[in-house]
C-alpha cells in the first residue's frame, strides 16, 4: 500500500470560454513536473466522467494511463455516470 503522502488527486475546472486552447494540458503537465519531482510523489490520479472527451484527452497528452473503469461510479443530476481512473506513476 503506498502512503497517501506519496500520491495526490488531480482535478479541475476551466470556464468554457477557455476551452481548446492548451490552457488546461499546460497546467497539468505543469503540476505533474511538481508533483514527481519537487514533492516526491510516487503517484498522481484523475478520475473522469466516461462521457468528457476533452478531460480524457488532457490526461493522456500529459502522460496518463488509464488504470480502470468504474462503471455507475458517479451519480450527476439523478443519473449514474461511469467514471474512468488515470493516473502518471513514476
Amino acid at each position: 500500500k503506498i502512503e497517501k503522502k506519496y500520491q495526490a488527486g488531480l482535478g479541475y475546472w476551466l470556464a468554457e470560454s477557455y476551452w481548446n486552447q492548451g490552457i488546461m494540458t499546460e497546467a497539468t503537465k505543469l503540476i505533474i513536473e511538481f508533483g514527481l519531482e519537487k514533492l516526491e510523489l510516487i503517484r498522481i490520479y484523475g478520475h473522469v466522467f466516461g462521457a468528457n472527451i476533452p478531460s480524457t484527452k488532457v490526461l493522456k497528452k500529459a502522460g496518463f494511463e488509464l488504470e480502470g473503469i468504474m462503471k455507475k461510479g458517479t451519480k450527476k443530476d439523478g443519473k449514474f455516470f461511469n467514471r474512468y481512473l488515470f493516473a502518471k506513476v513514476r
